[in-house]
């Protein structure tokens, strides 16, 4: 058996993302960080519900694609690299739901703050700042790591190529 490296690195990335804060909205001295399992908030009212639900949508998405991460890194073949392709593609879908599903919900509960990215005034005239932070960019480099593992991978194991 031959280990992929690039795999199985991209496979522990997804699931270090878990532990940090994919989105951070900061109004004076309270702030609000958004995870995939959920949120911490210090002053701000986070609402409940469906309204956050794309982010366990997210969650699933980036721990499946961590969980066939590790797997596909350990399988040599076909098989292994399929696991890391899907891998890739479910870590870059995690990204998408959480982005577009967090866009639509600052639109509709949000004054000022519209978008992902945000640095201004915030209601009452508070200065405000939003941003993707580092666990969302960490996703991102798991989907790059596991689109090279999947180029990288051992189609044949060495022990087979040595005996033809």
């Amino acid at each position: 058996m031959k280990l992929n490296p690039l795999g199985l690195a991209s496979a522990i990335m997804a699931f270090v993302s878990l532990a940090l804060p994919w989105w951070v909205l900061t109004v004076e001295s309270y702030s609000l960080s958004i995870y995939p399992w959920g949120w911490i908030g210090s002053g701000i009212t986070v609402y409940r519900g469906q309204e956050l639900s794309f982010i366990y949508i997210a969650l699933a998405f980036i721990v499946i694609g961590g969980v066939l991460g590790v797997i596909g890194s350990f399988r040599v073949g076909k098989n292994g690299k399929r696991l890391l392709i899907i891998s890739g593609i479910v870590a870059v879908l995690s990204l998408i739901i959480f982005a577009s599903g967090l866009n639509s919900f600052l639109v509709r509960t949000f004054v000022k703050v519209k978008s992902l990215f945000y640095s201004g005034p915030f209601n009452g005239g508070w200065s405000a700042s939003a941003y993707l932070s580092f666990g969302f960019w960490l996703a991102l480099v798991t989907a790059i790591l596991a689109f090279i593992a999947y180029v990288k991978h051992p189609i044949i194991e060495t022990s087979e190529q040595n005996s033809k």
